[in-house]
């Protein structure tokens, strides 16, 4: 069996809080588990939050579940109880939410459940891609412009690209269009990054670069990543939160 390597960084970037929580562990009979969390809400709501639904999560998640499905949603609705439970200690923090990534992998399988548009990242055969559903408005037009209906140009020029379509806020209802319960098969050499939307101040080219070399681990990698999003120095950088996980082969596992 294939054996994994998790590495997790963090910056907060040029940003008064650090609103990004995250964890991840390796499971007892071979696997891992996965969870990152982007909270949004002044002052330290956002870290409220997303610390609040990862906490959560790993508090309700079952090894022994039944249904992977039923289980991946109902362990979103535990991260957004959560969040309601929080508001209703402290009104003050109402408005707070956080995106919501879970991954798990199992078998060689990689599964997901997500809310928001922190990205999941797969790369393999030297080429990376975004898995998960991004639910941020410029992901919403990039999805139409594929579809013909609007131009490439059209959906890049779009003032409200960065606005969330779906969140976690302690609703009492909940829009989960994201769950990959039937998994894609992982190969050793595949690397799946967890992240908060602040590493997209990298194209997905320049991140695929720094993946290319085998000879780093998971937190080599991390700092590689984090180090060129410190170096592109933008005014407004937002949180970067990473979660590496390598599949590594027989002969370094």
């Amino acid at each position: 069996m294939n054996q994994f390597e998790i590495g997790s960084s963090q910056w907060q970037g040029k940003r008064a809080y650090q609103q990004d929580s995250l964890r991840a562990q390796y499971l007892p009979e071979g696997g891992v588990f996965a969870v990152l969390a982007d909270g949004m809400g002044g002052a330290k709501g956002g870290e409220v939050a997303s610390l609040a639904a990862v906490d959560a999560v790993f508090d309700a998640f079952d090894t022994e579940y039944a249904d992977l499905s039923t289980h991946l949603l109902e362990l979103v609705g535990k991260a957004n109880n959560a969040i309601a439970r929080e508001i209703r200690a402290n009104p003050d923090l109402d408005g707070m939410g956080t995106t919501l990534v879970i991954v798990l992998i199992r078998d060689q399988t990689l599964h997901w459940v997500s809310v928001g548009d922190s990205p999941v990242y797969l790369f393999g055969d030297q080429e990376i891609s975004q898995i998960n559903l991004d639910e941020s408005y410029g992901g919403h037009l990039d999805r139409r412009a594929q579809r013909g209906e609007i131009t490439h140009a059209e959906a890049k020029a779009d003032t409200r690209r960065h606005q969330l379509m779906n969140v976690l806020m302690g609703q009492q209802s909940l829009t989960i269009e994201d769950c990959q319960d039937e998994g894609i098969s992982l190969n050793p050499g595949d690397i799946v990054i967890l992240a908060s939307d602040g590493i997209q101040t990298l194209s997905e080219e320049v991140i695929c670069q720094h993946l290319l070399d085998d000879s780093l681990t998971a937190d080599e990698l991390n700092h590689n990543l984090l180090s060129n999003v410190v170096k592109c120095d933008r005014p407004n950088q937002d949180n970067v939160s990473l979660i590496c996980i390598r599949v590594l082969d027989e002969e370094n596992s």
